[in-house]
């Protein structure tokens, strides 16, 4: 009775383990999706400019 207990005890504690094991890389995935996001922000900011510098250099061009 009590081997089959700890059997129990131990099958949960790797099942605990187990999904610790996919919180740690689900949240590591996360971070990775936050970092693309923030370069993904940091090329459209980067881009905004980019139509007045065209304008701008037009009408120089133009004038």
């Amino acid at each position: 009775m009590q081997t089959d207990a700890l059997a129990l005890q131990t099958d949960a504690l790797a099942l605990q383990t187990d999904a610790l094991t996919l919180q740690t890389e689900a949240l590591a995935l996360q971070t990775d999706a936050l970092a693309l996001q923030s370069d993904a922000l940091t090329l459209q900011s980067d881009a905004l400019p980019l139509p007045n510098l065209i304008c701008y250099k037009l009408n120089k061009m133009l004038y």
